[in-house]
């Protein structure tokens, strides 16, 4: 059983039609599967945490963005028990090219579907709030100027219009640029591995990368989950 987390307004509107395209596939494999649209931000974790809090074992495949992805690992109750997949639809897509998952939908779903290799990933953790709360991440997570970035491009109008004629990438740069301008440096202090302060007078941001050349030497996480390479 395959379970299917759709945002359909990714890449404005491009999700839920190529979703139309990949459920005819599906239908001619006779694959068993449920499909879940999201309709609001978040919605993905909440699904996530529907699907898997029978404690089982699920398949889960995610179409949307990097932000999709993210939501379903927040939502998923034991990140074990589960084997993702995933079809890029976003604007970067950086989840996808650190796999070098394939680019088209349909041959992404074939793979998925028919698998070749699989990998553990790990997945990251940031606490916050005097570790109070927490949130994990499949590809980074920052404070500062990345951050802010981010959070524009999630509600940028911008966003929207660039994705219709496929430069959906320079609103980061828009963005990226704008903060430049108006971020102002401040304090940080940073504690390695190794328990040493480092401090900094002027900083703009800190960020943390779940990017490394081999899968198998990310050091700091502490939760995996399978990834179907597709």
């Amino acid at each position: 059983m395959y379970d299917f987390i759709v945002n359909p307004n990714a890449r404005s509107g491009l999700g839920g039609r190529i979703w139309k395209e990949l459920e005819q596939l599906l239908k001619e494999q006779k694959a068993e599967y449920r499909v879940h649209f999201t309709k609001y931000q978040r919605h993905a974790s909440r699904i996530a945490e529907e699907i898997t809090t029978d404690g089982e074992e699920h398949t889960i495949v995610v179409i949307g963005g990097d932000g999709t992805v993210n939501e379903v690992l927040n939502g998923i109750t034991e990140l074990s028990k589960v084997t993702m997949g995933y079809i890029p639809m976003g604007s970067s897509n950086d989840f996808a090219r650190y796999f070098k998952m394939a680019a088209e939908p349909v041959e992404c779903l074939t793979r998925i579907l028919h698998p070749k290799k699989m990998v553990d990933m790990n997945v990251g953790i940031m606490s916050y709030k005097n570790g109070e709360k927490s949130r994990r991440y499949a590809v980074s997570t920052g404070i500062g100027f990345d951050a802010a970035v981010c959070h524009q491009a999630v509600i940028s109008k911008m966003k929207v219009f660039l994705n219709k004629i496929h430069l959906g990438k320079l609103t980061y740069l828009g963005i990226a640029l704008s903060r430049m301008i108006a971020l102002r440096p401040g304090k940080m202090r940073v504690r390695l591995d190794d328990g040493e302060w480092i401090e900094y007078d002027r900083a703009y941001f800190a960020t943390a990368m779940n990017h490394h050349s081999k899968v198998e030497d990310l050091s700091f996480a502490r939760m995996q989950i399978r990834v179907m390479i597709s």
